[in-house]
């Protein structure tokens, strides 16, 4: 938003659907006929989307992007990354996970490296795969998956 120079009224502590579902009711007790524009992924949990309708707002819900399985050659090349041989995978949505396990010959090559979560949402995905996560980042951006990483890497030499 600040890119556009847009300021945003509003940023939750928490950057689950709940934690913003929680500071949008605490900041405005009535959303009751309360208009709202939510451009959302098509596969988000319906979290925000149902909590927003049960309190009598009316909510436009827009898809703005979906999170797409890779073509074959993007399957190709995931193959090849992985047989190379990686030490990380950084997770940026159960979506991406989902695709990257159905893209690779054998799924269990995972194991070998460490699985960093951008958020407990992702997390889930990930262990519901049957993977364990070794470090998860402590907000969802991209700089703090990073510093997960990071951290995961502490003590080792």
């Amino acid at each position: 938003l600040a890119k556009y120079g847009v300021r945003a009224d509003l940023v939750a502590k928490s950057t689950r659907a709940e934690g913003l579902l929680e500071e949008l009711r605490r900041r405005h007790a009535d959303l009751a006929k309360k208009r709202v524009l939510f451009p959302r992924a098509e596969s988000a949990r319906p979290v925000l989307l149902e909590g927003l309708r049960a309190d009598g707002a009316e909510v436009d819900l827009v898809v703005a992007y979906r999170a797409l399985p890779p073509n074959d050659e993007g399957r190709r090349e995931i193959q090849a990354a992985v047989d190379e041989g990686v030490d990380a995978v950084l997770v940026s949505s159960g979506a991406t996970f989902d695709h990257l396990v159905d893209a690779l010959r054998d799924p269990a090559c995972l194991r070998a490296a460490k699985l960093v979560s951008i958020g407990p949402v992702t997390t889930d995905a990930i262990q519901k795969h049957g993977f364990e996560v070794a470090a998860e980042a402590s907000e969802s951006t991209l700089e703090a998956l990073v510093d997960a990483l990071e951290a995961s890497y502490e003590g080792e030499s």
